[in-house]
């Protein structure tokens, strides 16, 4: 079961850094005010009709089952990709439900089309699978996460992100990270599924999560890199410490700087302690009041919003 810490570990982020269709700015569909994605969506709503063939019954039920999974899929990323409220919450809760029932009635389907379908079937099917809650499923799904289609290779790492079971074999996901050829989409969706099996491992033995984390930090998606800073608080990496500290204490991101306190405070040794202090003078409300509470969290007390209180408490 995920703590209440970790929770909020995933509050922190305003949206999930899974892939999603674009939107504007107030989170409408571009095509009510743009004509050019208007004919993009035309143009890929005819190119779905068009994998449904017009004869072959099973090949239709095929084509109709990967269809209503994408349907559902992108909705799912729009919803993820807006900032967090309980109503957002809730419909993100209600469509994974709708998708695990989707799933669960087609599954044979699905993961035959995971095998032998076409590269845009394969990726489709792997996203949906991860709504299936089985974790005997995630080596199928990782199967595809080495497929030389980056279509293919990212849906498979938003399953697997899905997915997030113990059972999920990393070295697929950690190569990912590190691929040559690695899209923004792979990278994004590679830091969501790290991100998540980083809330269910909460530890990182050989340190290959610390290593793909550390990749991340590079990536030029803020989200990414928070969920990276985060990631690396929740397995608790004393190596990544000098890191953590200098986005704390200059990243221009205030998400990052909020992230990078709270993952301090996860972490919780002696040489965190200076630099939250520092923290709580930040001009972002939000990362101040987190360093406040990692503060807490080490010293079992909270000593208010001055430096100069824990200075001397710790000082003791």
């Amino acid at each position: 079961m995920r703590t209440c810490s970790t929770l909020l570990a995933a509050a922190l982020l305003l949206s999930a850094s899974c892939a999603a269709p674009e939107t504007a700015p107030d989170g409408s569909d571009p095509a009510a005010t743009n004509p050019g994605a208007a004919a993009a969506n035309a143009g890929a709503k005819r190119e779905s009709e068009s994998v449904l063939p017009p004869s072959d019954p099973q090949a239709r039920r095929v084509g109709h089952v990967i269809l209503e999974c994408d349907g559902h899929l992108r909705s799912w990323t729009d919803l993820m990709a807006m900032p967090r409220n309980e109503d957002n919450q809730q419909k993100i809760g209600t469509l994974s439900l709708a998708l695990g029932s989707l799933v669960a009635k087609n599954r044979e389907i699905l993961e035959d089309q995971v095998v032998s379908g076409s590269a845009r079937n394969r990726g489709i099917a792997s996203a949906a699978l991860g709504f299936c809650g089985d974790a005997a499923i995630a080596p199928l799904i990782a199967s595809n996460v080495a497929s030389t289609d980056p279509h293919v290779s990212s849906k498979a790492l938003l399953g697997l992100g899905v997915l997030c079971a113990e059972e999920t074999p990393l070295a697929p996901v950690l190569d990912a990270v590190v691929r040559a050829d690695a899209t923004p989409e792979m990278l994004s969706n590679a830091a969501f599924c790290l991100f998540q099996l980083a809330i269910k491992y909460e530890k990182d033995p050989d340190g290959s999560m610390t290593a793909a984390f550390m990749e991340l930090l590079r990536n030029p998606e803020a989200t990414v890199r928070a969920q990276a800073v985060l990631g690396l608080g929740l397995i608790k990496s004393h190596s990544a410490l000098p890191q953590l500290i200098d986005i704390l204490a200059a990243d221009p991101v205030p998400t990052l700087r909020t992230a990078a306190a709270y993952a301090l405070g996860q972490i919780g040794a002696p040489e965190c302690l200076s630099p939250l202090i520092g923290a709580l003078s930040d001009a972002d409300a939000v990362t101040a009041g987190t360093a406040r509470a990692a503060l807490a969290r080490f010293h079992g007390h909270d000593l208010g919003p001055q430096p100069a209180a824990w200075r001397a408490a710790l000082a003791r």
